[in-house]
């Protein structure tokens, strides 16, 4: 446990002291003249950034829109007027 407490309490250190560092240098940047040339690790901080590619949609295929020809209702229902299937006499009475 000793050591997880260490190892956090120096991370906090370190990152503090790297904040300090970065404050100080810039402190330094501001002291000079404006015409001075900035060092290589404050020109690639303070670069604008690389444009975000653009994204290429692929065009999407053209297909012909047919309307379907709604298919007739067919028949009309003759179930009432039709006679019932005929079937032959039950085989005891034969």
């Amino acid at each position: 446990m000793q050591r997880r407490y260490f190892f956090h309490v120096f991370c906090a250190v370190m990152i503090f002291a790297t904040q300090l560092v970065a404050v100080i240098h810039s402190t330094q940047h501001e002291l000079t003249a404006p015409e001075a040339a900035h060092c290589e690790l404050c020109a690639v901080a303070h670069a604008a950034p690389m444009p975000p590619v653009a994204v290429v949609v692929p065009s999407l295929p053209h297909f012909e829109v047919i309307a379907a020809v709604a298919a007739p209702a067919g028949l009309p229902d003759r179930r009432p007027h039709a006679r019932p299937n005929s079937r032959a006499p039950p085989s005891l009475l034969s």
